[in-house]
């Protein structure tokens, strides 16, 4: 692997923007967690710890879900976007 990349886990993350509400709203695909916030990098920021948050009180779930997504993929977060939404693939830390 070079060092841009690595074998790790990520979620798929469905970003809306609301343009009107000045509003970004996230959903991880994956598990059931919800966010809102201002701007992408907070929306993300926020995700991260809401994920973060589900796994320590489901840590049953982290192995599980989290194995199903191990991929080359790069260290930042893919953007991926499309008219109003935003698909983030989000980076998580593996264990």
């Amino acid at each position: 692997m070079s060092a841009s990349t690595d074998v790790i886990s990520f979620l798929y993350v469905d970003v809306l923007e609301y343009s009107e509400e000045k509003t970004f709203v996230a959903e991880c695909l994956e598990i059931p967690v919800i966010v809102e916030a201002e701007t992408l990098d907070k929306v993300e920021s926020k995700m991260k710890l809401a994920i973060e948050g589900f796994f320590e009180t489901f840590t049953e779930e982290r192995t599980a879900v989290l194995n199903k997504r191990r991929i080359p993929v790069p260290n930042r977060p893919e953007v991926i976007p499309s008219g109003n939404r935003t698909v983030l693939k989000m980076v998580m830390p593996y264990g």
